[in-house]
């Protein structure tokens, strides 16, 4: 099991430890108050996780969301102008696996995510 904590993540990476993907956080701690010399470096919250220990069993997960304009509404003021809806194109993908390096002493687990989207603004530009 890895822990990561403000402590042994250089300052300017902590911004991105909530691009973990979910299915490898094993769980997480947030401290706002009282904070410990081990968390006392930084300011506000401090966000404690822990990621998924590998096994001895090879497992994974596989999971694919999609958001797309065919499932959205449009908005009461296109309606009243008679715009079409904004594009939307979604879609969030990734996998976790884990299992043995070797026999019985070395495990691992990994896991990669993804989005690609589309977007344009329902707002026309002022002139």
């Amino acid at each position: 099991m890895t822990v990561l904590t403000p402590m042994n993540l250089p300052s300017q990476s902590t911004g991105n430890i909530q691009r973990l993907n979910p299915d490898n956080v094993q769980e997480f701690r947030t401290v706002t108050l009282g904070a410990t010399a081990e968390q006392g470096r930084n300011s506000g919250a401090n966000v404690i996780v822990a990621t998924r220990p590998g096994t001895n069993a090879l497992h994974g997960s596989v999971f694919y969301f999609n958001r797309n304009t065919a499932y959205n509404a449009n908005e009461w003021f296109s309606n009243y102008e008679g715009r079409k809806r904004p594009e939307l194109k979604l879609n969030e993908y990734g996998f976790v696996l884990g299992g043995p390096l070797s026999r019985t002493k070395r495990f691992s687990s990994a896991a990669f995510r993804t989005t690609r989207s589309t977007r344009r603004s329902p707002f026309r530009p002022l002139t």
